[in-house]
């Protein structure tokens, strides 16, 4: 940010107006000439001389409170474009209430406008609002002639066949029945498939699955302040990202503290506030309200002297305060850091995970894709013959083919568990045919790249968490096995053990041929494995990263030429006439192209990362993480530069011993401005926005292709709802962006002498405080589960920690070099040395990337079985080619693991095996009976849908009135989601009302 500060003083400067300002003089009777500053200390303008007949109006200067000009008429508006009215009776330019007004007749009324506005009615109307505003008319005409003329040529379509059919040109329609019926028909299979579409996207969600009943397990929202830590929810991730809430709301209080102390420890805002460095509207204010009897009281008394002396003393506090501030909030991010750490290592302890029982054994040839060979070879090198494998696949030339094969597998094991009816799914989705299984057997058998080929690796899964360490991996002189597993470029290998390295761990290839095989320690959950990405090579890698670079970087080119660069040029042209920010219908459009802007960016983002070819997921989101941070940090930038510095920062690096009034007063407004464009805007409207576009509007627009799509006599499957309906799932990598660029931006108040830096810090506690709640409910209630396994995305945020840490101490650095003159290249310096020392002390002190793996007694540690009971995913369902091959075979295959369907893993459901409830690490119930929960974010929209939805079915059978199969319209049209549930409830109360009776009677 120190970097951006300077590349900020480097913008073009714009002429002010402003002249230089003499210093105070009795001014009571002396000549006064045209355009010249005129200082005063009195805040009664008529003891001011009177100004000479050519210009006999008095304007005050918009930047400094005691400076005014004399001027003519017609210039009132080019000296200060808010005192745009000249009063010929007070002989004053006053406060003028329309925007973009050259000369105001009255208060309330515009004489002429700015060349680039148009004056209409009262009002002056800037030229591109205008052609904005006409062509948002011009479409929404368009629009409503368009729905006119399309309900004409309906209309005129019925009348002609009903002639036609009446004179005998046409056929006779069907009986009115039938068509209703099939109408109804129709329109009851949607809903019923929109209907599983909304389970299925609450089923995504976080929630607690039990069991009440006979069918399928319910799953319930859990508390809002569940204890993160004490529950598996989506692995460690979730409960270091909530941690940082409470250390940031801690460091933006101490912060604010300290900063207060330092500018009022100072004499400044008392100089500041006798001067009237505010804004120069006040003094014309309030001497207006006082000639009209109201009471008001403003000073002047502009002492350069006693402002430059304010100014030094405030900068010898800041120096050193600033320094202290980067010494404490060093010492709080190492304490924070050692308390993620623990957390880490006591959720591992407390949630054994599956990544602790298994190896990767990487240096596999292509053809190696037997898995019964592989697993027998390597329970004799691996001496474990319980040992199970699950091999990596490279299927990329059958990508496309493999997920639509799985998609039918889903579908089947959900009709056969009962979640809905054959009749929602397609005719031909439900299961594999033969024809089909007898393709994936061809895949096995086809040389080249055309069939199935091993990705170079294999997971080798053993029963228990002991087993590995009895290897004897990494002993002798190297380090002992999970001593540092995981470094922030990737996981080491392991250096095979005495005996494994004298027998030799080489693969035979058919034509005699021996690969070496190297082993490779796990730290992902199966869940976290990009499984189509694991053939990717080095060089394919390193190709995939460059094209993804040169993708994501005309991408932002283009949408800056496109929406950026006209945004800065409407901005900046619209300031340079009127002197204050647009706020027309332009302003608004071009918002929301800024918005979109930023989306089509990070959708690219997304899209570009999951391609280039990560094997786990984490390492992606540590792309994610830094490209969008940069992508936010250069949005700040840029509103800041053209909403706040439009003339650069020439006045903020002026040494303090040529500081002027003029500078000062710059330095204020311009602290004034980037407070504004912090709060609210950039720490809490964003965020607020963020669901009804990331949630609420997805799920409208949903809901209405799929009603369109039924309208259209298109069938709905079940699945193509649920697919349809998922919500957004949790995006870490994102939503860390705010723990790092939000402090980051606060500190830049750092570097003004204004008041507003503390409150901004008092802003950033209050935004950490706010998002403590805010993303807990997002995270519980709206996203769609994702797991994040790994510790390696908190420990890369950790380190950028140091960006906002280092510009507390570059903003110290700045003060002192403006006050002893130093060259601000060493601002820059002092950032790069605090950032520099922030890595090293965690590089060095902490080691925040190693967790070793837990090296227990195999009867004190649970076992691989009941770890995958607890999990429902494994090794296994989660391949996805593995799964696909189960299915080849006669009998009972593999079911997909995936995020909503957990309850296909239940044995009982698919394999008739006896019914039991599921164990109690994932079934936990965290809410009690009669607790109140918080609503879901389709709650909004809940009884609005059902509602419209029963009306429509009420039209329909109001159509079929006098039908001899007539049904009451309750019993004929399908349940709504709301009844669904309110009949689940009762039923719930039924059940345990009758086991109370039980246990009475047994009493």
């Amino acid at each position: 940010m120190a970097f951006a500060l300077l590349a900020l003083a480097c913008l073009p400067g714009v002429e002010s107006g402003l002249r230089p300002v003499g210093s105070p003089e009795g001014l009571e009777h002396a000549p006064l000439a045209c355009n010249a500053p005129l200082q005063t200390d009195s805040s009664n303008l008529e003891d001011l001389s009177q100004c000479p007949q050519a210009c006999p109006f008095l304007v005050p200067n918009p930047k400094i409170k005691c400076i005014f000009h004399c001027t003519n008429a017609s210039t009132c508006s080019s000296w200060n474009p808010e005192f745009a009215h000249p009063n010929p009776d007070s002989r004053l330019c006053e406060p003028c209430h329309i925007q973009g007004c050259r000369i105001c007749s009255s208060p309330d009324t515009c004489g002429e406008c700015f060349p680039s506005f148009m004056l209409s009615g009262e009002a002056c109307m800037y030229e591109w609002d205008v052609r904005a505003e006409w062509s948002l008319q011009t479409a929404f005409t368009i629009l409503v002639l368009g729905v006119v003329v399309a309900a004409i040529a309906l209309v005129g379509l019925s009348l002609w066949r009903w002639l036609a059919e009446s004179v005998g040109f046409l056929p006779p329609a069907e009986p009115q029945g039938e068509g209703i019926q099939e109408h109804s028909s129709t329109a009851d299979h949607t809903f019923e498939t929109i209907k599983q579409g909304l389970r299925h996207r609450l089923r995504c969600k976080i929630k607690d699955m039990v069991q009440t009943g006979p069918g399928l397990p319910v799953k319930r929202n859990i508390s809002l302040w569940v204890n993160l830590q004490e529950h598996f929810l989506a692995g460690i991730g979730l409960p270091l990202f909530h941690a940082w809430f409470t250390f940031i709301t801690m460091y933006g209080l101490a912060m604010a503290l300290g900063v207060f102390w330092i500018y009022q420890g100072s004499d400044l805002g008392s100089t500041l506030h006798s001067t009237g460095l505010q804004r120069a509207s006040h003094t014309v204010v309030d001497w207006i309200k006082a000639r009209e009897g109201i009471q008001a009281s403003s000073s002047c008394s502009a002492d350069s002297l006693q402002l430059s002396k304010s100014m030094r003393q405030f900068a010898e506090r800041a120096a050193a305060g600033y320094a202290g501030l980067w010494i404490l909030g060093s010492a709080a991010t190492l304490a924070h850091a050692a308390r993620q750490q623990r957390l880490a290592r006591a959720f591992e302890r407390r949630h054994p995970r599956l990544a602790d029982f298994a190896l990767s054994v990487e240096g596999f040839p292509p053809e190696a894709i037997d898995e019964s060979a592989i697993r027998d070879f390597l329970r004799e090198k691996l001496h474990c013959q319980s040992l199970e494998v699950s091999v990596c696949y490279d299927f990329r030339a059958h990508r496309k083919r493999l997920y639509e094969l799985l998609e039918k597998v889903i579908v089947a094991a959900d009709v056969q568990a009962g979640a809905y009816s054959r009749s929602l799914a397609s005719e031909h989705s439900v299961g594999l045919s033969d024809v089909e299984r007898e393709e994936v057997r061809r895949w096995l058998g086809t040389e080249g790249g055309a069939g199935l080929r091993n990705a170079g690796s294999v997971f080798a899964i053993f029963p228990n968490r002991c087993d590995p360490a009895e290897l004897g991996l990494g002993s002798g002189t190297s380090r002992r096995f999970g001593q540092r597993r995981m470094t922030r470029q990737g996981t080491e290998l392991l250096p095979l053990a005495p005996r494994l390295e004298s027998a030799g761990l080489h693969w035979k290839r058919p034509n005699g041929e021996t690969c070496e095989l190297r082993i490779r320690d796990v730290v992902s959950e199966p869940p976290d494995v990009a499984w189509d990405q694991l053939a990717v090579t080095g060089k394919e890698f390193a190709f995939r990263v460059a094209a993804g670079v040169v993708i994501i970087g005309a991408c932002c080119a283009l949408v800056a030429c496109v929406v950026f660069v006209p945004f800065a040029s409407y901005v900046l042209r619209y300031m340079g006439e009127v002197g204050s920010q647009p706020t027309g219908t332009l302003m608004s459009v071009m918002g929301i192209l800024v918005m979109g802007g930023n989306w089509v960016m990070c959708y690219v983002l997304w899209q570009v990362a999951s391609h280039v070819g990560f094997h786990r997921t984490d390492r992606l989101d540590l792309v994610v993480f830094k490209v969008f941070s940069t992508i936010c940090s250069a949005n700040f930038l840029f509103n800041v530069a053209i909403l706040v510095f439009p003339q650069g920062l020439h006045s903020l690096l002026i040494p303090l011993n040529d500081v002027s009034l003029q500078d000062v007063s710059f330095e204020q407004e311009a602290s004034t401005k980037l407070l504004n464009v912090l709060i609210p805007g950039g720490l809490f409207i964003g965020y607020i926005m963020w669901p009804l576009q990331g949630f609420l509007w997805p799920m409208l627009a949903s809901l209405a292709c799929l009603r369109y799509r039924s309208s259209c006599r298109q069938q709905v499957s079940a699945r193509e709802a649920e697919l349809s309906l998922e919500p957004l799932g949790i995006s870490l990598a994102h939503d860390y962006m705010g723990h790092v660029v939000q402090p980051t931006c606060c500190c830049l108040m750092l570097f003004f002498a204004s008041d507003a830096a503390w409150q901004a810090f008092l802003g950033l506690a209050l935004w950490s405080a706010f998002m403590i709640l805010f993303q807990r409910y997002l995270h519980l209630r709206a996203c769609k589960r994702y797991y994040f396994t790994t510790s390696r995305l908190d420990t890369e945020v950790m380190y950028a920690w140091g960006l906002p840490l280092s510009t507390v101490l570059a903003a110290s650095c700045f003060w002192a070099a403006r006050l002893r003159g130093w060259h601000m290249l060493t601002v820059a310096g002092a950032w790069l040395a605090g950032f520099a020392f922030h890595t090293l002390a965690l590089r060095i002190c902490l080691r925040p990337v190693d967790h070793p793996k837990l090296e227990a007694a195999g009867e004190l540690q649970p076992s691989l079985a009941e770890v995958s009971s607890h999990r429902l995913y494994d090794w296994h369902n989660c391949n996805p080619a593995k799964v696909l091959l189960s299915h080849i075979e006669t009998g009972f295959g593999l079911v997909p693991y995936e995020v909503g369907k957990e309850y296909l893993q239940l044995p009982y459901l698919l394999r008739n095996e006896p019914r039991e409830l599921p164990s109690a690490s994932r079934a936990v119930t965290f809410h009690g009976d009669g607790q109140a929960m918080a609503p879901e974010i389709e709650a909004l929209l809940l009884r609005p849908y059902d509602a419209v939805a029963a009306a429509w079915d009420r039209l329909q059978s109001d159509a079929t009135v006098g039908s001899p199969t007539e049904v009451s319209p309750r019993e004929s049209r399908p349940k709504t989601l709301l009844e669904s549930r309110q009949s689940r409830s009762r039923s719930d109360q039924k059940l345990k009302t009758s086991q109370a009776s039980d246990s009475k009677i047994a009493r």
